[in-house]
């Protein structure tokens, strides 16, 4: 990140809450860019918050006409960026966050920063929390919250048609396979067909079944299911119905689990996070 904005007159878009002197401005609030000459620019907003930033580099006024944007970290700063790659934080932050996109109010944020601190997620500018999780991927984040791959010696040969060794997923999976939690795809008709799927999205209902067995989750189907979309004739109602009253899973606004749609790395941050911890649901 670059220590100056250059800068000179620009109107720019405050998005959200933007942070001055550690006060949050008001919501969507009009600001300029005001070039002062002297080496620093002063940024002023409709809500009357002013903060002064260098608007050069080692000395030097910036590039006058440059169009900046400030945009809300949602952590009380803001970040000014302009199109000659100069790029600053203002402000002050109310809290301390890894990813870009994780703001600090975000219901995922907690989840999402203690994978960090266990070290089940890398670091990175942005998590994508709205992004579905593939297959792989979810089989990787679980054996490492568990306790890694330290105690598993994947075998030469394959379990899988489409998992081969030199994939970087191959360890996992294998390990996986041994602990039990997963077994691949099935036909019509229930028999296994050696394939796993490593790049298939995953579902919600199948990342549920792998929690409640990776971390022995007791099964716990009192009360009743609160999802009308998860009944008792369907595969992974057990799983599901466990899930909600050991607190892993709440309920929706809807009524529904959704069981086929695409688990999100939001969600799964957080049902990793509850399925490490299990509590009953009072």
């Amino acid at each position: 990140m670059g220590n100056f904005v250059r800068s000179a007159v620009a109107v720019v878009l405050c998005f959200a809450v933007m942070a001055c002197d550690g006060q949050d401005g008001t919501n969507g609030s009009s600001c300029t860019v005001v070039d002062n000459h002297d080496g620093t620019a002063t940024v002023s907003c409709s809500d009357g918050s002013t903060f002064t930033v260098h608007n050069g580099v080692n000395g030097q006024d910036g590039t006058n006409g440059s169009s900046c944007t400030v945009v809300d970290n949602h952590d009380g700063t803001a970040t000014i960026s302009c199109p000659d790659g100069t790029e600053v934080t203002v402000g002050t932050p109310t809290c301390y966050r890894t990813f870009r996109d994780v703001p600090c109010e975000a219901w995922f944020f907690y989840s999402v920063e203690q994978l960090v601190d266990d070290g089940i997620i890398d670091v990175a500018d942005y998590y994508r929390p709205n992004d579905p999780v593939n297959r792989a991927e979810f089989v990787k984040f679980v054996i490492t919250a568990i306790d890694g791959l330290a105690s598993y010696t994947a075998p030469a040969t394959p379990t899988f048609t489409d998992v081969q060794p030199s994939a970087w997923y191959y360890d996992y999976i294998e390990a996986g396979v041994q602990l039990g939690i997963v077994t691949g795809y099935t036909d019509a008709s229930g028999n296994l067909t050696g394939e796993f799927g490593p790049g298939d999205t995953m579902s919600r209902a199948h990342a549920i079944k792998i929690l409640v067995n990776a971390f022995a989750i007791p099964t716990t189907l009192s009360p009743a299911s609160p999802f009308t979309d998860v009944t008792p004739e369907q595969w992974f109602h057990n799983y599901v119905v466990t899930a909600y009253n050991q607190s892993v899973v709440d309920g929706s606004a809807d009524g529904l689990f959704h069981p086929s749609d695409p688990l999100t790395r939001a969600y799964m941050a957080q049902w990793l996070v509850k399925a490490r911890n299990p509590t009953p649901r009072n």
